[in-house]
């Protein structure tokens, strides 16, 4: 059987669409920023007055509770003075309390968290949906080696499971950053 040119030419077209979808499809399955919830690697935190960071070896470190795994991964462990806690609190809390209520997870500067990813907004938002709450009780404050930067962690709790979220709260512009969660939801089926 012989084609012609022109027959040819929609062959090969449809050959070359095909291959672009497939790879458009393969590329676009690969790359989804998916958020993780696996335990890291400790950073080695830093002391404010010497800044300095402290001895760690050449071992992957790993901890079994969340709270000290985020810890680890602040830059300072000197907490802010009882005045700047409350401040914080505030922020920390209403930016919660907001997350938790929106409909959307979006960026919301209105609502003290303009400076949380995405990514970082819909993992907390799968927190609650798992039935996981803030434990305000457990909420630390931080200083940071900015002036302007408080770091914090704060618990969140389902009966006995617990997952730590980190952030940081500009304190010149008010907005409240979560960066991570430590720790994985226990007993949840995904």
């Amino acid at each position: 059987m012989k084609f012609s040119k022109k027959q040819l030419a929609i062959i090969g077209g449809c050959a070359c669409l095909g291959v672009l979808i497939v790879g458009g499809a393969y590329y676009i399955a690969t790359t989804q920023n998916a958020p993780s919830f696996k335990l890291e690697k400790a950073k080695p935190s830093q002391d404010t007055d010497t800044q300095t960071s402290k001895s760690s070896s050449s071992e992957e470190v790993y901890y079994d509770d969340s709270t000290k795994q985020a810890k680890s991964t602040l830059e300072s462990n000197k907490e802010v003075s009882e005045k700047d806690f409350n401040i914080a609190k505030i922020k920390i809390v209403y930016a919660l309390d907001a997350i938790k209520n929106s409909e959307n997870t979006e960026p919301s500067y209105g609502s003290f968290y303009g400076i949380t990813t995405t990514q970082m907004i819909e993992s907390l938002k799968q927190a609650y949906s798992f039935g996981y709450t803030p434990d305000e009780t457990s909420l630390k404050v931080y200083q940071s080696n900015s002036n302007n930067v408080h770091q914090f962690i704060i618990d969140f709790l389902n009966g006995d499971k617990k997952v730590t979220v980190t952030g940081n709260l500009n304190t010149d512009t008010n907005q409240v950053q979560f960066s991570t969660v430590q720790g994985s939801f226990e007993g949840v089926q995904q």
